[in-house]
């Protein structure tokens, strides 16, 4: 996972970290394990994410594929 790209997006998104994890039904520390790939967000994270934070398929690749 691309953890740098990921942090950048948030940033730029504006969103908190805890805003983020309460709209994928996780902790905050649940996220910050996430973003550190223990464990990898599953599927349908990556979507949710995906959609909140305007990730297209290219970036989302890059991101969550090893």
């Amino acid at each position: 996972m691309q953890n740098g790209l990921l942090v950048e997006k948030i940033k730029s998104s504006g969103y908190k970290l805890s805003y983020l994890a309460d709209k994928l039904g996780i902790s905050a520390p649940a996220f910050t394990r996430r973003m550190q790939g223990k464990p990898e967000f599953s599927k349908s994270e990556v979507f949710l994410l995906c959609t909140i934070l305007n990730i297209d398929e290219s970036e989302r690749d890059t991101i969550f594929l090893p």
